[in-house]
């Protein structure tokens, strides 16, 4: 699980212009996300209300991503982190810890900058098919115990897996045109036919 970048950002295309947060951000990523909101707040209040404004503590540290700050304006104030390092008006700021934030964004202007990724999952992983062995394989026992370890009677010759789990083979056989189980042997105990 992991947030990918959908959106690049490049700090040498942010605006410097002063009181222009939201447009000096929103040029830098590329292609250039279009002007909408006008103001930070504004922006915010969107991801907001879209569920798209988490905690700091969540920011991710691989993608660049819209962060948003309380300030003394009434229009707050949006930066950009990427990878670690925090971005204002084009300027790497050096103490982040400074801004009181509201949260970061996966959206700017309504423009999706990152998306989070499920990690596929692990396939399950097959039960070991013992070398040479497949249902409708007719097999002989060469030892007669079940699976358990329990001795068996041998009422046929040969008997036909019907059912192949790991190294378990349920054997069947054929009563009157009707497979019949048999027993349940380990597949070290039979051979084919």
């Amino acid at each position: 699980m992991g947030w990918k970048q959908d959106r690049a950002f490049d700090p040498k295309k942010m605006g410097t212009a002063k009181n222009m947060c939201l447009r000096n951000c929103r040029i830098a990523f590329v292609p250039e996300i279009p002007p909408k909101y006008a103001d930070a707040k504004s922006a915010m209040l969107a991801n907001k209300k879209a569920g798209t404004l988490h905690d700091m503590k969540s920011r991710p540290t691989n993608c660049a991503v819209p962060v948003f700050a309380d300030t003394a304006s009434v229009y707050e104030h949006v930066m950009v982190y990427d990878h670690n390092t925090l971005y204002s008006d084009g300027k790497v700021v050096s103490n982040p810890n400074s801004f009181k934030y509201f949260g970061w964004g996966e959206t700017l202007n309504g423009v999706r900058v990152v998306s989070y990724v499920e990690e596929p999952k692990p396939a399950p992983t097959p039960a070991p098919t013992p070398a040479g062995f497949k249902e409708g394989d007719i097999v002989v026992p060469t030892r007669l115990v079940d699976y358990n370890g329990t001795p068996l009677v041998q009422y046929d010759k040969t008997y036909v897996i019907t059912q192949l789990r790991g190294d378990r083979a349920v054997l069947s056989a054929n009563r009157n045109g009707k497979m019949v189980v048999w027993a349940a042997m380990n597949t070290k105990d039979i051979r084919k036919a």
